[in-house]
């Protein structure tokens, strides 16, 4: 997130489940809603017509997990919490948080909520980089076969733009 005064501003909410105010800051490059609840921080999408919004919701939460923003062991906010700051159908939620059981990646204890899983991150890592390789490496080589860039070309490109941190 960009923190340039231009771009973010803060706002403060009335949540009128608890009867407190969520201190709140809207990113305006993404147009995104940031928000803190119960110690925890959301992130207030802009959903798209690109897929099912309980993918967006899935995804959301697997990127939280993949940042180290939700670690092993850590409680997901409750379905009605997510469905009413993010104002969309319970069951929409549940579907996306039922993904990230089904997967592995969280699990489910009976009355006390949904937690991140043990080597969930790992998982996702792994998962990602299988992903990455066959939707966006595979097809970019074979394009730049197909336009006869050759493999020192792109290895001096990636030694130049790509960074480790």
């Amino acid at each position: 997130m960009i923190s340039c005064s231009n771009f973010v501003s803060k706002l403060h909410i009335d949540d009128h489940l608890t009867k407190r105010k969520n201190h709140c800051k809207v990113d305006h490059t993404t147009n995104q809603l940031i928000s803190t609840w119960r110690k925890e921080k959301f992130v207030k999408a802009v959903f798209d017509d690109s897929k099912p919004i309980f993918q967006q919701i899935s995804e959301m939460i697997a990127n939280e997990i993949v940042e180290g923003e939700l670690l092993e062991g850590d409680q997901i906010p409750s379905t009605t919490e997510i469905s009413k700051f993010y104002q969309v159908n319970r069951a929409t939620v549940q579907k996306g948080l039922a993904a990230l059981v089904e997967a592995g990646y969280v699990y489910k204890q009976r009355g006390v909520g949904m937690f991140v899983s043990k080597g969930a991150k790992q998982k996702l890592l792994e998962k990602r980089k299988e992903d990455f390789y066959s939707e966006y490496l595979k097809p970019m080589l074979e394009e730049a076969k197909r336009i006869e860039i050759k493999k020192v070309e792109l290895l001096q490109v990636i030694e130049e733009d790509y960074q480790d941190d």
